[in-house]
């Protein structure tokens, strides 16, 4: 995987590192709540992922947002650059290992992280939900029956569907606790007296921004030649790109609709990621 995949506060396009999987590891895929749990190893500078680019702790309790809330989402449509999409976007409905949402997704958001307005993370987007009548059937946007073959843009498309991050932590809890792989359980910050190892997201991009900042204050510097210019406007504060962590990571591993579209396999694994301490 390469990170970070996004643009500066400039608007160009940051230099990319290459993160590789822990070959050795063996994913812990849970195909119902449509997520795997890898294992990254660190770059080529010795240091892993979120050492550079922070990470956002996953919380186990529910109640981070209620119906009509906003949620804002954070990924990569279609393999572009990291996108953000925030208001007019709200949580409409609450299942038990799901939820609902309003919010503008594309093929290959699956797998992104879905923030409350205090951005922490409380859903792993997967799939769009068809329109369907009483009998269950998915509908088209004219209110005919979907036939097989149907291209996605006709469907009805009514919301977007994410796993509940308390769900992915209670799963999660429930399959390695008491086994050899318990270890995992502190390696991501669920245990009692377990640390963060790498600075929290948003201050490791606020770092990267003042950076960014003063380079940009150069530039225009040097292209101003004596003229003194001021940089206005506050930092960008929003999560980083990927939103990675320092070791491991969960992303949505099954091929969904997402946003109208099926999106094949293990495509977002480094979407929305586990802090190996924290």
């Amino acid at each position: 995987m390469e990170l970070p995949a996004e643009t500066g506060i400039d608007n160009s396009a940051a230099q990319p590192a290459v993160y590789r999987l822990v070959g050795d590891f063996v994913p812990l895929t849970e195909e119902e709540l449509d997520f795997s749990l890898v294992r990254v190893e660190a770059g080529a500078d010795g240091r892993p992922p979120g050492a550079q680019f922070g990470w956002n702790r996953l919380i186990g309790a529910q109640g981070k947002l209620v119906n009509g809330e906003s949620v804002n989402i954070v990924g990569h449509p279609s393999g572009r650059l990291k996108e953000i999409a925030i208001r007019r976007n709200e949580l409409l409905f609450q299942l038990e290992d799901f939820l609902h949402y309003e919010t503008d997704t594309e093929p290959g958001n699956s797998g992104s992280p879905v923030f409350n307005d205090q951005w922490e993370v409380v859903v792993l987007h997967h799939a769009g939900v068809p329109r369907k009548d009483d009998q269950g059937r998915e509908l088209r946007r004219d209110g005919t029956l979907v036939q097989p073959g149907d291209p996605d843009e006709v469907v009805d498309w009514v919301a977007s569907e994410g796993a509940r991050v308390s769900r992915i932590v209670a799963r999660l809890r429930t399959s390695l606790s008491g086994t050899a792989r318990e270890q995992l359980l502190g390696d991501l910050g669920l245990l009692p007296a377990t640390a963060p190892t790498a600075l929290p997201a948003a201050e490791a991009l606020a770092a990267r921004a003042a950076a960014a900042a003063s380079r940009l204050h150069r530039r225009r510097q040097a292209h101003s030649g004596s003229r003194r210019t001021r940089r206005t406007g506050s930092a960008h504060r929003c999560p980083p790109a990927r939103s990675t962590f320092p070791a491991l990571c969960v992303g949505s591993t099954a091929g969904r609709r997402s946003g109208g579209r099926s999106v094949p396999g293990l495509d977002a694994i480094s979407i929305v990621c586990l802090p190996e301490r924290g």
